[in-house]
């Protein structure tokens, strides 16, 4: 939903496409991963553990990052000059009629 904020309805049907395509190809190459990083031994914590901390850091780092920079939309989005607010704000409102 954040990103319709952002994109008229014509232009969403390609960023979703290329969204889930790569989340299956993340699902894939996640579960390669996980193998390996399950087969890590000769340390005090357990493969399981191991792959435990290294998935969630990056999670962690990316919810803060987020959390920083994330707007309520193109009206007040911190990293838009004003000209670029004011355009897109001026293209999506042809959407809203």
């Amino acid at each position: 939903m954040y990103i319709s904020l952002y994109y008229a309805k014509k232009e969403l049907v390609l960023r979703y496409s290329v969204l889930v395509a790569l989340l299956t190809l993340g699902g894939a190459l996640s579960g390669f991963a996980s193998y390996f990083i399950v087969q890590i031994s000769g340390t005090s914590l357990s493969g399981f553990q191991w792959l435990f901390i290294i998935e969630s850091i990056p999670t962690i780092l990316m919810a803060l990052i987020i959390a920083l920079f994330m707007s309520h939309g193109p009206g007040n989005a911190r990293f838009f000059t004003p000209e670029e607010r004011e355009f897109e704000i001026e293209r999506l409102k042809s959407e809203v009629t």
